[in-house]
């Protein structure tokens, strides 16, 4: 038994989660710009594929500083450097699924804020707000993609020219999507609820992996959906 656990333990990245947490301390503690230096400075201390993550970076710090600071907000942050970390220094060996992952998880603290965001907000401004997040998802999407089609060595124009389409689309949709959501009358957890589960939805659906774009976002949104309605009640009840 003991020689399981130190197997066990042996294959977990301490040194990633040390500086996961160290991230998390920095955002819980200092400043958002002494917070921001610091993600940078362990983002960028190692030069490997620092430009291939870099607008998954900058998304990941966009939405860290829109969260108030609490204890599950310390603990969102870690998991997303945790992953991010995770991938650009290819200690995951899958990791066009820790990508998914890392954009699913973006796309569920983005939906957190936009929930609360959008109380108040007059009908007529809310496609001006939600230029942000159809941004957002355009950079996360886009970046996923690099990742789902990483075996393919070269793009001709025509197939770059069809990923941006798609790509360009999906974020329209989010847009188009997340006004009709936010124009009806729910709470805060409702609204961020259906906005997560739509964005994912469209996450999957703008992927290039048509074989199985089907299940996996069933096989997400099912358990997902699950998640995300305990942790933003959760969530809501500590705001």
């Amino acid at each position: 038994m003991v020689t399981k656990l130190k197997s066990i333990s042996n294959q977990i990245p301490w040194w990633l989660a040390c500086r996961a947490g160290i991230a998390g301390v920095a955002w819980y503690l200092f400043p958002a710009w002494l917070f921001v230096a610091v993600a940078c400075y362990l983002y960028g201390r190692s030069f490997f594929q620092a430009g291939r993550l870099l607008w998954l970076f900058l998304v990941m710090l966009f939405l860290s500083l829109g969260l108030g600071v609490s204890w599950w907000g310390f603990v969102i942050v870690c998991f997303l450097f945790f992953f991010l970390l995770g991938i650009k220094d290819l200690v995951f060996i899958d990791r066009k699924q820790m990508v998914e992952v890392l954009g699913v998880s973006m796309l569920f603290l983005g939906s957190l804020e936009m929930g609360m965001l959008i109380e108040g907000v007059a009908y007529h401004l809310l496609p001006l707000l939600f230029v942000i997040p159809t941004f957002v998802f355009f950079l996360i999407r886009s970046s996923a993609t690099r990742y789902t089609t990483s075996q393919v060595p070269k793009i001709t124009h025509r197939e770059g020219k069809q990923r941006f389409l798609r790509n360009a689309l999906g974020a329209f949709l989010v847009g188009e999507y997340g006004v009709v959501v936010a124009s009806l009358p729910l709470e805060v957890i409702g609204t961020s609820t259906l906005l997560f589960m739509g964005f994912v939805a469209i996450f999957f659906a703008t992927g290039e992996e048509r074989g199985v774009v089907e299940a996996k976002a069933s096989l997400w949104i099912g358990i997902i959906a699950a998640i995300a309605v305990i942790a933003l009640a959760v969530m809501n009840w500590t705001l």
